[in-house]
């Protein structure tokens, strides 16, 4: 029963990792807005652009 859980579970994380990871991307990109500067914000979106692009 738990290894079909897991597998489902490995299942659906694979679907929607890209979805989460956007999601994440964007929080973290409007954390260090509010929280930082504008730099910090820029540096911020320029790594997650690198990252998804390779």
């Amino acid at each position: 029963m738990l290894i079909r859980v897991l597998a489902c579970l490995k299942q659906a994380l694979r679907v929607t990792y890209q979805l989460y990871f956007n999601i994440f991307g964007q929080i973290t990109t409007w954390k260090v807005g509010i929280i930082g500067s504008t730099e910090k914000r820029v540096k911020v979106i320029t790594g997650y652009m690198n990252c998804s692009s390779s």
